[in-house]
């Protein structure tokens, strides 16, 4: 658990002086954690708090998106030298997260490939970023459980989405809620457990405008059919079916 002796970084670096939680997950992850990644993130993000994950795909590469969607930064820690990117398939979305304020760190040095070794070595840097560590959809074994335990030893809050009994999915997360892990049942979980440590919010009118406002932005860039569906929609899910019905 000793600290790197560098992070090489691309990036704003000043996105690392902000309250920062740690959303990690599955890569195999379902609908159900994508969705929960995305909607946390990006109330987190319109909070003012920093997304810190590990730029995989599944939870990670949601967590980072929801983030982005937020209107706020998020920070990528990666298992492999900056120039040996891993996943190929997420180097757009770090570029997005460079372009807006974001971060792409890593501690190993120029052309060192990331290994089955490196990934379990950076989870301690993604946990010791942050003051707070979500998980969202972990089997019982898995990377995720790695870093959980890192953020034990780092005396950090430690938090888990639940997920269904009988999804492997959720295993890790439900054992972790069973063994005093905090509940995330929405963003508002998360900012009031870190209290103190969360900057101050917006007037409630102000903060009311901002949220019309993404509102709008999101629904202008849909297109006439895809404003039909948003229509319908409600928190509940719908069968496809009903939405076609009600289209």
């Amino acid at each position: 658990h000793l600290a790197p002796l560098a992070l090489y970084c691309r990036g704003n670096i000043e996105c690392l002086n902000q309250c920062l939680v740690a959303m990690i997950g599955s890569r195999n992850a379902s609908n159900y954690g994508i969705d929960s990644a995305k909607k946390l993130a990006a109330n987190l993000a319109e909070a003012g708090v920093g997304v810190v994950s590990g730029l995989a795909t599944g939870i990670d590469a949601a967590a980072h998106c929801g983030a982005l969607d937020g209107g706020g930064t998020t920070i990528g820690v990666l298992g492999g030298a900056l120039n040996c990117f891993y996943p190929k398939e997420n180097i757009a979305l770090a570029k997005r997260m460079v372009e807006n304020d974001g971060l792409v760190i890593s501690e190993f040095p120029f052309n060192y490939e990331p290994t089955k070794f490196t990934f379990p070595r950076r989870n301690r840097i993604i946990s010791g970023l942050c003051r707070c560590v979500v998980a969202i959809e972990t089997p019982a074994s898995s990377g995720t459980m790695i870093t959980v335990n890192h953020a034990e030893q780092q005396n950090r809050t430690i938090m888990a989405v639940p997920g269904r009994i009988d999804s492997f999915r959720s295993e890790g997360c439900n054992r972790l809620i069973r063994d005093g892990a905090g509940v995330v049942t929405c963003a508002k979980d998360i900012l009031d457990e870190l209290g103190e440590f969360i900057p101050r919010a917006p007037a409630g009118k102000q903060r009311e405008q901002n949220a019309k406002r993404s509102d709008v932005q999101r629904v202008a860039s849909l297109s006439d059919e895809e404003k039909l569906i948003w229509d319908v929609l409600s928190d509940e899910p719908l069968y496809p079916e009903t939405i076609i019905e009600r289209t």
